[in-house]
């Protein structure tokens, strides 16, 4: 596995050399590259549940809709090297395929559109755009920036999603749960549960139908979690108190793009020490089980030196410089 694992990378960066987008599928041991801006699809089209999709950096047409189980890894979503697909990506897989289930990581999506019951999916260290959600069955995005989380306007719709150490902005869906999160946007869902969260928002109080534990508002509502049920929440008047570093909002969302530095949301010292979430750790992104990292779970090959000709025993020198790896 290490040794295909190798190749696939190796294709990946000499691709990228050539300044052209590569999607290199692996299918039961055996891998097939795909070339273009067309290359992810291609690549979802040959593929079948279960299968890993390793994209290049570039940009990538998402052309129609995923509509397999599959695992689809970038280069991350951050940086000249960055992977993106510019398309709106339609989510179709069907209800009965549960042979794995639909992962994603270091991408940069600018829609993704979840238009059928979806079953246990992981969403990872992606930046997406605007997430809008039709049916999920215990999801998990974790260390991630949503920019917006919709839903359709369907009622009798689950939305059984879980975001771990994640910066999101949230519009009206309920039965959302968040976890050493930062949340934006309109958190008066009801049926939502905050766990460790940094929240704000600009128009009104925490529902009663919520829940929320060890949990910091700032804003302008001073009753902010009168109506919720939970347990050791604080409320404060600025974000200044909290934060050790300024960064961008509008209005009540957050905003982390390319140009923001991965700790924009680091806590104060006397903040981290203050509020201390169910664990003993900081409330935010920073604390919990899976503190916030734009850092791939794989390696991404960034220097690549082959000799021009083997020894005379047969042997090529090959030397291999790549990033580092949770």
């Amino acid at each position: 596995m290490k040794k295909l694992y190798l190749v696939l990378i190796v294709l990946l960066f000499c691709a990228a050399a050539n300044a052209e987008q590569t999607a290199t599928l692996v299918h039961n041991g055996s891998s097939k590259v795909f070339y273009g801006t067309d290359a992810f699809k291609t690549a979802c089209d040959s593929a079948v549940s279960g299968d890993v999709i390793t994209l290049s950096s570039g940009r990538f047409s998402a052309y129609n809709s995923i509509r397999k189980n599959i695992t689809v890894r970038g280069c991350g979503w951050k940086g000249a090297g960055k992977t993106e697909i510019y398309e709106r990506i339609s989510v179709q897989i069907p209800t009965a395929d549960t042979v794995s289930h639909l992962c994603l990581e270091g991408i940069k999506f600018y829609e993704i559109n979840i238009d059928t019951l979806l079953h246990n999916p992981s969403f990872s260290k992606c930046w997406i755009g605007n997430l809008t959600l039709y049916n999920v069955f215990n999801g998990t995005i974790s260390n991630c920036h949503i920019d917006n989380v919709n839903r359709y306007n369907d009622e009798g719709k689950r939305y059984q999603l879980t975001f771990v150490n994640c910066i999101v902005n949230s519009n009206d869906v309920p039965n959302l749960s968040f976890i050493n999160c930062i949340v934006g946007g309109r958190t008066t869902n009801y049926g939502n549960v905050y766990i460790n969260c940094i929240m704000t928002h600009d128009y009104y109080d925490l529902s009663q139908e919520s829940t929320a534990i060890n949990c910091v508002y700032f804003g302008n509502h001073n009753n902010f979690f009168s109506y919720c049920f939970g347990s050791n929440n604080s409320v404060v008047s600025s974000k200044n108190i909290l934060f050790k570093n300024d960064f961008r909002m509008d209005g009540n969302k957050f905003r982390f793009d390319d140009g923001t530095s991965d700790d924009a949301f680091e806590l104060l010292p006397e903040i981290q020490a203050q509020y201390l979430g169910n664990d003993g750790t900081q409330i935010g992104i920073y604390g919990g089980l899976r503190p916030f990292t734009t850092e791939l779970s794989y390696p991404i090959i960034i220097d690549l030196q082959v000799a021009p000709t083997s020894s005379a025993d047969g042997k090529l020198d090959v030397n291999i410089e790549v990033t580092n790896a949770e």
